[in-house]
């Protein structure tokens, strides 16, 4: 069955002017409510790491529920499955 998405909110052009307007972060985290909208989490990675040249750490329903598809495609240097209070510490 053919599926549609679509991706709402800012343009990638206006999230990097958006990022551009804040200090350089030491680490960015994103995350996921949807296993589905994991394109939008590689597209969020791929803008704010080429933007700040820092590490991403993903977590989220996505990252736990599709951990080696989320390593494998979402442009994250790290991926936390499950609670990720301490998941990323050391990193």
């Amino acid at each position: 069955m053919p599926r549609y998405y679509k991706r709402y909110g800012i343009t990638p052009r206006l999230f990097r002017k958006d990022l551009r307007k804040i200090s350089r972060p030491d680490l960015i985290f994103v995350t996921s409510m949807m296993t589905y909208w994991y394109p939008g989490c590689a597209k969020r990675s791929a803008c704010c790491g080429s933007t700040f040249r820092c590490a991403g750490v993903l977590g989220g329903i996505y990252a736990t529920l599709c951990t080696a598809h989320a390593q494998k495609h979402s442009g994250a240097d790290m991926v936390v499955a499950g609670a990720g209070e301490d998941g990323w510490r050391g990193f």
